[in-house]
């Protein structure tokens, strides 16, 4: 599927007519940051401010709510079945399970100081965590841990994306 994210909402390419089909999220909803695919029919869509999953084969869009809260993410991935985010209320990065149509937390966050501009796993079971003017981290959600891999990257500079080449070199 192609997904389209606009400051009007979400959009879904149908293929079979050559068109875009604007997916209806919340009347209050217009910009929508991401889409992530938590399972195989299950997204989670990020606005500003909400985050709400979309169950493709009902049509179905419910906000999720964590710990009864409103929650929105900057970042976000999916590890084995496990969410990753990063939090922008609360700056933390969090280990998260969708059960039963909501957000639960699986190990305790790891409090961050700055907002969680891009995330990615690491080769040790760790995850890379990049900060809007706050740096590259190494997080193990684990046990808590946050290292700084080195200064050669200076915490004021902002990483907003990361990602491996082919050859498995990190790209900042």
């Amino acid at each position: 599927d192609l997904w389209v994210c606009t400051a009007d909402g979400l959009a879904r390419f149908d293929y079979e007519k050559g068109i875009f089909r604007r997916i209806p999220i919340s009347e209050n909803v217009h910009s929508v940051e991401y889409i992530t695919q938590i399972s195989a029919d299950r997204y989670l869509v990020g606005t500003r401010t909400e985050t709400y999953s979309y169950d493709r084969i009902s049509g179905q869009v419910r906000e999720c709510l964590l710990d009864g809260k409103t929650i929105s993410f900057h970042s976000i991935i999916v590890d084995q079945g496990n969410i990753i985010a990063g939090s922008v209320q609360e700056k933390e990065l969090l280990s998260l399970a969708f059960e039963n149509g909501e957000l639960k937390i699986k190990s305790p966050p790891v409090k961050m100081q700055y907002t969680i501009s891009s995330i990615l796993k690491a080769d040790n079971g760790s995850y890379w965590v990049g900060k809007g003017k706050g740096g590259l981290y190494l997080v193990d959600i684990k046990n808590g841990s946050v290292s700084r891999p080195g200064e050669f990257i200076s915490e004021q500079s902002s990483v907003d994306a990361l990602s491996y080449d082919v050859s498995g070199r990190l790209w900042i």
